[in-house]
């Protein structure tokens, strides 16, 4: 049995589970330099 095409969606959805989190760290940590705020950082509302 080849198992190939498991381990290539494996890395393909590992890497976009990465991506995503990245990606949330990126917006949350630009809203909180914005902001100064925790709260309204984590809430995700900036003006």
């Amino acid at each position: 049995m080849n198992k190939v095409p498991f381990y290539s969606f494996l890395v393909g959805k590992t890497s976009l589970a990465l991506a995503e989190v990245i990606y949330i760290m990126v917006i949350t940590t630009f809203n909180y330099q914005k902001t100064a705020s925790a709260l309204i950082a984590s809430a995700g509302i900036s003006d």
